[in-house]
């Protein structure tokens, strides 16, 4: 997303980037664009998406990896990469380990339960 139209044309010419079709941006990231809009600057802000609740080294590398096109850089994102491999492993035990400890609560829980009479 560009303070100008034609930022975000040229932006959006890179393969696998997509623009905004819904939603708005809020915080400082909004401000920052807005006040470069009425400033005149030319600004982008040049988001991925990610996971609200944990690190996503992923996100990070996809980022990195299209500023390191657009800048025409090189920039080794594979240590990004990797990590979010490892966090993704991490993560799906941690699921499977919580819906296994869930299933001995609620049969606990329905030990617990008083007697129902009908």
């Amino acid at each position: 997303m560009g303070s100008r139209t034609e930022v975000t044309e040229m932006l959006a010419k890179q393969d696998g980037v997509s623009r905004f079709r819904d939603g708005f941006i809020a915080g400082i990231k909004g401000v920052i664009l807005r006040e470069a809009m009425r400033a005149g600057i030319d600004a982008a802000i040049i988001l991925a998406q990610s996971h609200y609740n944990y690190p996503d080294p992923g996100a990070a590398g996809q980022v990195v990896s299209y500023l390191s096109r657009i800048l025409n850089i090189e920039v080794d994102v594979k240590p990004l990469l990797e990590s979010a491999e490892e966090l993704k492993l991490r993560l799906r035990d941690l699921m499977r380990r919580t819906d296994q400890m869930m299933k001995g609560v609620q049969k606990s829980r329905e030990l617990e339960l008083p007697p129902v009479y009908l």
